[in-house]
């Protein structure tokens, strides 16, 4: 079998002959980037082959200096013997300082949360200390029998049962344990689930997981105490096949691709779980219960459920309510028969990651009317309150997540985060971490957006003006650009810029977002003036600057107090339902009240959409404070 050295970090691993260079780098450790998910069509996998040969089985579109370096594109460079490849830096997907700071706000506490919601922490899994009584001649009742006498006196008097192999543990436990047990027991509404006869004194904890597009994050919480131990996140390993859900749907459809996405997506959530063990200096058994929340599509996958119907009309989930399941079945490495709940999911593009929101947020217990929007991969966006809810998606994170955009990029170290005015006019960035740039991430984009037509250097339909700035707008053929970085030869980095093919996705991108919310304004007969508090939510939100989005007309023109952040709705709502049984009651409950509106379908959003495809908008009306 071929062996593939790749530099910089000089790993080594085999690779079956026709495998793609892509598919190689993933084993080595490298996550490259890789939206379109190996169809070449992105062209952002580049790696530069060393020494060896590769067979390329497509077209790569790479520029004769790009050849000349012997540049190949890695999702279509197939194996057919050893080789030496170089990873560059701008190839690999890495997190950063700030990915990796904790979602946990300052203060934050589940379990202190729960209390001011008026509850008290109720986790589906619990421990309970008994003492049975010793068998004799006049109550000589089996072992099982005494323990459910003994818990029904206790007051706990529905029905019990427990696993085989969790009952084959009974005699050794009860001859050793001198009549105390502590038993380990799953509440159910029907029934009680007893996991352990023998769980001993050390705390137990529970696992809040995100499985989102681009990241999973993870939270290790003490199921007595509220108390967040540890977290944990990292990229999820299912990007080189596609940066966004409908990639991956296409992927999955592959002989052995929904097998191959579910292996990744469980890879990452075991390989999160081992640096919370690690974190908190605990085994494996000590995680008693898991609540996992995403989006649709990721849960179908994360359970190995085909998300083919998902994109194809009518847009019908395989299910939005999960059953539940155990870890030994969704192959996480906790107690093995510990519960795992999945967050129900209202239709195929608004899923458990935002009924999960909601749930945190508590829009559902308000009687403030809420406009929830979770900028992430996927952009949802709800709107209701404790009466009603409403619910739509949109595409919007691919632009603002470097897709589709030239220079654009994630939010990875050298990612031009900020885009500000100086005294004098002029155009000054600033990047993530400090250092060189590398591309421009999506709150980059929407600043600039913004400045661009505060300055008059583009118009509201996003076309340039090169007498605006003569020294950065520039034309190329038939289309301008503006420079934000000019390359150097010396380090043989390129131009960073801006063109108007980039500036126009990036408005349909936010036009897509503001028709979605005027959407729902319109179908429940509102207006966004009436609009209470608007929440926003989502790995892209942490760094939204909220007046920009407003100047170019992604988000309603509302007083800045109204706004606020909630950071990661999706595992914070994950958290709230570990803890307590009553809110995972209410969550099921948000996802029935929402009313799921298609917009692909829905009369009326074509024409919101295309009223959005200007700086701010046709009706300047809606925005009185953008001049």
């Amino acid at each position: 079998m071929p062996h593939i050295r790749f530099k910089p970090a000089d790993i080594t691993v085999e690779a079956s002959e026709g495998a793609s260079l892509l598919e190689a780098a993933r084993r080595a450790g490298y996550i490259l980037q890789s939206e379109c998910g190996g169809q070449g069509i992105c062209r952002r996998c580049k790696v530069r082959l060393i020494e060896g040969d590769v067979f390329i089985s497509g077209e790569q579109n790479l520029t004769p200096a790009e050849q000349d370096e012997n540049i190949v594109l890695a999702c279509i460079a197939r194996v057919v013997d050893d080789a030496e490849i170089e990873i560059p830096q701008e190839s690999e997907l890495k997190l950063t300082a700030a990915d990796l700071k904790p979602e946990l706000t300052p203060g934050e506490n589940p379990g202190k949360e729960i209390v001011s919601f008026g509850l008290k922490i109720d986790p589906a899994v619990s421990r309970v200390n008994i003492t049975i009584p010793d068998p004799t001649l006049q109550n000589n009742a089996s072992d099982f029998d005494r323990v459910v006498a003994t818990l029904q006196k206790a007051g706990v008097d529905t029905p019990f049962h427990a696993d085989l192999k969790i009952l084959q543990t009974l005699p050794r436990v009860t001859a050793s344990s001198k009549g105390g047990l502590d038993l380990l027991i799953h509440s159910q509404a029907d029934s009680n689930h007893i996991l352990s006869f023998d769980m001993g004194c050390d705390p137990i904890y529970g696992l809040a997981l995100d499985i989102g597009t681009t990241t999973l994050f993870s939270r290790l919480i003490d199921l007595e105490s509220g108390e967040v131990i540890a977290e944990a996140s990292d990229y999820n390993s299912q990007i080189p096949c596609g940066g966004d859900i409908i990639h991956r749907i296409v992927y999955a459809a592959k002989p052995d691709g929904l097998k191959h996405l579910r292996d990744l997506v469980i890879g990452t959530a075991n390989s999160l779980i081992d640096e919370l063990l690690k974190k908190a200096d605990i085994s494996a058994n000590q995680i008693v219960a898991c609540v996992a929340a995403g989006n649709t599509t990721m849960q179908h996958l994360f359970l190995g459920l085909d998300p083919k119907t998902i994109r194809e009309e009518p847009y019908v989930p395989v299910m939005t309510h999960f059953p539940q399941l155990t870890a030994a079945e969704t192959e996480l490495n906790i107690l093995p028969n510990a519960p795992v709940y999945m967050t129900p999911s209202v239709a195929s593009y608004v899923g458990g990651d935002i009924t999960a929101g909601l749930l945190a947020a508590g829009v559902h217990r308000s009687d403030k009317l809420t406009l929830y929007v979770d900028l992430g991969t996927n952009g949802e966006i709800a709107l209701g309150n404790s009466d009603w809810l409403t619910a739509c998606a949109c595409s919007a994170g691919p632009a603002f997540e470097g897709s589709g955009v030239k220079c654009g990029t994630r939010a990875v170290s050298g990612g031009i985060d900020r885009v500000n005015l100086n005294s004098a006019g002029q155009l000054e960035f600033s990047t993530i971490g400090g250092g060189s740039p590398c591309g421009i991430c999506g709150s980059g984009m929407i600043d600039l957006l913004a400045q661009l037509r505060a300055t008059r250097r583009i118009t509201a339909r996003g076309k340039f003006n090169q007498e605006a700035d003569p020294q950065r707008i520039r034309k190329i053929g038939t289309k301008s650009e503006i420079v934000l970085v000019r390359g150097t030869e010396e380090k043989g980095s390129a131009d960073i810029v801006v063109t108007e093919p980039d500036l126009d996705n990036l408005i349909r991108t936010k036009g897509a977002i503001f028709a979605g919310i005027m959407t729902l304004l319109k179908g429940v007969g509102l207006k966004a003036s009436e609009i209470e508090r608007v929440v926003i939510a989502g790995s892209f939100g942490r760094y939204l600057d909220i007046e920009n989005a407003i100047r170019i007309g992604m988000l309603p023109d509302l007083p800045l107090e109204r706004f606020e952040y909630i950071g990661n709705g999706s595992l914070r709502g994950a958290g709230l339902a570990l803890l307590s049984r009553k809110l995972w009651e209410e969550l099921e409950e948000i996802s029935r009240m929402i009313t799921y509106f298609e917009l692909s379908s829905w009369q009326g959003y074509m024409d919101e959409f295309m009223a959005s495809l200007f700086l701010p908008h046709t009706d300047l009306s809606l925005f009185p404070s953008v001049k």
